[in-house]
């Protein structure tokens, strides 16, 4: 009876999960957070790239309410069934598919590396101690291509694995060990996608769970195990033929739909860089402002130090004292034009890594010459990979 229980509970939970809709959960996540944790004013999702807001954790805790109130209330009305083994196999398939699905999404986007992209020429001047440490993760995993593909097949291996009921097991174990890794970087991290990822981890452990004793014979007591009997979903042969089909239609979608949204997302990131001649980190030489040479003084905050131009939508000034602020720009090679936050700058290139800005900036008239720095001065991306060092080159 107990486990008839846990098999309701984890298929109305997951379910819900699987199909969350937040809208309609809005008026329970208001009443659950103002009665239940006491929490004032408007509580709304910020599609923010964040899941871990406070809606997102309020309407985990009113699914696992409601899923608990779904199971007591199915039990009680079904509770002379104390056989689960059907709806564990409904549980499964859920599992299987939701989990194997988002492997596969997120692998692809590693295998073409378009979640961690390599790193923004900003983010190779910002002082090391300045940065997140989630943006610390996504330097490191952008600056290795090699190791996006490691953990991105890793993913997309085990997703592939767990559709299949023959090969569950071993995705399942793949799994575990991959998102077990996902949710320590997360929350060592501070990423927040720590719901989803542990969500994810747990999907693959109930997975693994009617098999667990079979593991653990077979890998640390180093002893024989059975087969695992797998039971068709259907009584017609022809339904288990029409959910076969399925299985490889919904894979095949998958793969090819996921690979092609990642070179997309990729192909845009690339699109937005900003075109070759302006590309690169810029130090500043001479800087006149109204006429005048400003020199470089510490203390002086209107003028630059850097100029970097990366994308073609915003570039980054970084002053003499240090700070550093982003502005719109829309660099035009044809014109010669900068279009930084909205003015007029114009620029001129003697030499293929000199550049000289000039025209109105913020109520004042600036002439700038600067020197593209060579990218042999940027460790962190041209240190590479060395098979032989006969001493630890740790900076």
């Amino acid at each position: 009876m107990v486990r008839c229980i846990a098999v309701r509970f984890l298929l109305c939970y997951f379910l819900l999960y699987t199909v969350q809709a937040p809208p309609f959960w809005k008026p329970l996540i208001d009443w659950t957070g103002k009665h239940v944790f006491g929490i004032s004013g408007d509580i709304s999702f910020r599609f923010n790239g964040s899941g871990d807001t406070t809606a997102h954790w309020l309407l985990t805790f009113s699914m696992l309410l409601v899923a608990t109130l779904a199971t007591i209330a199915w039990t009680l009305i079904d509770r002379h069934r104390t056989d689960p083994s059907r709806l564990h196999q409904w549980l499964r398939l859920l599992l299987r598919f939701s989990l194997g699905t988002a492997l596969i999404s997120y692998g692809s986007f590693k295998l073409i590396q378009s979640q961690f992209p390599a790193p923004y020429l900003a983010r190779l001047i910002q002082p090391f101690g300045e940065a997140s440490p989630m943006g610390v993760l996504w330097t490191f995993m952008g600056l290795s291509a090699p190791y996006n593909w490691f953990t991105g097949a890793g993913e997309f291996i085990a997703g592939v694995l767990v559709f299949f009921p023959r090969t569950v097991t071993l995705g399942s174990l793949t799994a575990i060990g991959v998102m077990s890794h996902v949710v320590m970087l997360n929350f060592s991290y501070d990423v927040p996608v720590k719901l989803f990822s542990v969500h994810l981890l747990l999907k693959a452990v109930v997975l693994l769970a009617p098999d667990f004793r079979r593991v653990f014979d077979f890998f640390v007591r180093n002893r024989g195990t059975a087969p695992a009997d797998i039971q068709p979903l259907f009584a017609r042969p022809r339904f288990n033929r029409a959910a076969l089909l399925l299985r490889y239609a919904v894979l095949t979608a998958m793969v090819i739909s996921t690979l092609y949204a990642s070179h997309r997302q990729r192909q845009q990131m690339l699109d937005m860089q900003a075109p070759a001649p302006l590309r690169g980190i810029w130090e500043v030489e001479e800087f006149e402002m109204d006429g005048r040479v400003r020199p470089p003084l510490t203390t002086d905050i209107s003028r630059w130090q850097r100029l970097v131009i990366d994308s073609k939508q915003a570039v980054l000034i970084k002053a003499m004292d240090g700070s550093s602020a982003f502005y719109k720009a829309d660099p035009d090679v044809k014109q010669k034009r900068l279009g930084l936050a909205g003015g007029k700058l114009t620029y001129t290139m003697p030499k293929p890594d000199e550049l000289v800005v000039e025209g109105p900036f913020q109520s004042s008239t600036i002439r700038v010459k600067l020197r593209r720095l060579p990218e042999s001065k940027q460790l962190l991306i041209n240190r590479g990979f060395h098979w032989i060092n006969e001493a630890p080159f740790n900076r």
